[in-house]
């Protein structure tokens, strides 16, 4: 898959911080509902991010809030 192969590419902190924009450009909130959270997973799951980091960056999004 193309999206894949895209953001292997990325280091960990380019990979951080392309979730990082995603989350903000979606307004998701510091602790999103589980319906909301789940949406958000899938999305970045879709466009090639590994569950982990995206997982990381979730944690990153509600310390920082």
């Amino acid at each position: 898959d193309v999206a894949r192969e895209l953001v292997r590419d990325l280091s960990p902190e380019d990979e951080a911080e392309s979730i990082a924009r995603v989350l903000t450009r979606k307004r998701v909130p510091p602790v999103p509902f589980a319906a909301e959270r789940r949406k958000v997973v899938q999305h970045l799951l879709r466009r090639g991010f590994p569950g982990d980091a995206i997982d990381q960056a979730l944690r990153k999004h509600r310390r920082d809030a």
